[in-house]
């Protein structure tokens, strides 16, 4: 039904406003309406946390996000 709740009740409490956001962007019940990978990798929660940790290569964090394209759930 497009809602969800985090895996643990704290999630909701303690993640960013920017990752709620982003994840979301990522689950829209539409797939029309759902992030691009690209909008993701540009979103300001993955742009932050490369800033945090430049030693992770953005081509892997890129080639990572371009992988989810072929994710699908079966019903």
């Amino acid at each position: 039904h497009g809602q969800y709740k985090g895996y643990y009740p704290e999630f909701d409490k303690t993640t960013s406003i920017q990752l709620r956001d982003l994840i979301s962007k990522m689950i829209a019940l539409k797939p029309e309406d759902r992030i691009t990978s690209d909008g993701i990798i540009e979103s300001v929660w993955i742009q932050n946390a490369l800033q945090r940790h430049q030693q992770i290569p953005k081509k892997l964090v890129e080639d990572a996000f371009l992988n989810m394209k072929s994710f699908k759930i079966g019903y």
